[in-house]
């Protein structure tokens, strides 16, 4: 697995939340849902129009994970900063497959709704729902946790994202004088 290019940088990173789910209808317009469990990030990096040159390294990088087939990280706080609170680090003591909480020992510094965070023996991201105050105590997240969590450091700042490709086809085009937009979309893999 290796890291997405990190240079030129896109002039926007989209992050969006799918979490599937079911949804019926009556005709008295009752309605059912069920999810149907899991959740996944989708990135979306569009970069600026640049000479092929300087987008080559990139469009090359998607190519190389042939499709959905190969993995790489995806760090987007690196691009821009992701994180509101000022947590720099923390660890978790606690927390069940499916919950939406999970138990801190500590935190040095504080977390705000919206910081995404990953524990170390996940390669799954979650993110903050709730702010949280510095020291030990409860913090809400979501999705729920896909694997229980033991005693484990958390990743707070620039936290890579594990992704692939959405599709299996990477599309680059070519405009006038040599000048090139691209648009890379990569779903988490986990």
């Amino acid at each position: 697995m290796s890291a997405f290019p990190t240079s030129p940088r896109p002039r926007t990173v989209q992050i969006a939340s799918t979490a599937p789910s079911l949804m019926s209808e009556a005709p008295s317009g009752r309605q059912q849902v069920r999810t149907r469990g899991g959740q996944r990030w989708i990135l979306t990096l569009n970069y600026p129009p640049r000479l092929r040159a300087e987008l080559d390294p990139v469009f090359a990088a998607a190519a190389a994970l042939q499709g959905r087939f190969n993995t790489c990280t995806v760090t987007p706080g690196y691009y821009h900063k992701d994180a509101r609170g000022t947590a720099t680090s923390g660890t978790a003591s606690a927390g069940v497959a499916g919950a939406f909480t999970v138990s801190l020992s500590s935190l040095n510094g504080t977390l705000k709704a919206g910081d995404f965070l990953k524990f170390a023996a996940h390669s799954k991201v979650y993110i903050v729902t709730a702010d949280k105050a510095a020291g030990a105590g409860a913090l809400s997240i979501s999705p729920a946790l896909i694997q229980d969590v033991g005693s484990e450091a958390l990743t707070l700042q620039d936290v890579p994202f594990t992704c692939r490709l959405a599709g299996d086809v990477a599309t680059y085009g070519t405009g006038l004088a040599g000048i090139n937009g691209l648009t890379v979309q990569l779903a988490e893999a986990y």
